[in-house]
């Protein structure tokens, strides 16, 4: 949220945080790789909300989504997919929880799971968003979708890229870096109003 507020996740469930003096380790409670981190501060309660997804990629182990407390305790969340891997997240609100892995999921305030339809059945590498009705998710084999709160529209998918690793959206610009035939490509989305 700040230069003095950063967090950092990787390989072997390292969760690390930099207050802008000092490192300090979070014990993650896994050995689970994790796979990414969204969080959002209530501007009223002053309270954070971070959640990692953590499990491995290409193997059907254990997949967990785990909550940073204030205190940097964490803590395991309920995940009822026991079959489909999380692998990022993003959120605005705590209303809302936007999942992606092996699918695409949206948990509502409580703990009532949706798992969209309409994608397709492609691993989803990263979804980020700017509000509840505009997201994007990126995957494996080129994919590239957009959520306008409604549907999902399939941008790309089997164009030659063989997987967005990642990708961030921001004042309606949606960035998408990936690779294909060993190369890096780049994949630049613009609304125009």
């Amino acid at each position: 949220s700040s230069p003095d507020n950063i967090y950092f996740v990787g390989r072997g469930g390292t969760i690390v945080h930099y207050d802008g003096q000092r490192w300090r380790r979070i014990e993650s409670g896994t050995e689970l790789p994790i796979q990414d981190i969204w969080g959002f501060k209530n501007q009223e309660t002053e309270r954070s909300f971070i959640l990692c997804p953590a499990s491995e990629k290409y193997h059907s182990s254990e997949k967990k989504l785990l909550l940073i407390k204030e205190d940097h305790a964490v803590e395991e969340m309920h995940w009822p997919f026991s079959d489909r891997r999380v692998h990022s997240v993003w959120f605005k609100d705590t209303y809302k929880i936007f999942i992606c892995g092996a699918g695409a999921f949206v948990k509502n305030k409580g703990i009532e799971y949706h798992w969209f339809s309409g994608i397709p059945r492609i691993f989803m590498n990263r979804i980020r968003g700017m509000d509840i009705n505009d997201l994007f998710i990126a995957g494996d084999f080129g994919l590239l979708v957009h959520f306008n709160g409604v549907s999902w529209k399939v941008l790309t998918v089997f164009n030659g890229v063989d997987l967005f690793y990642s990708l961030d959206y921001q004042n309606g610009i949606a960035v998408a870096v990936g690779e294909k035939s060993g190369n890096a490509v780049l994949y630049l989305v613009k609304r125009i109003h």
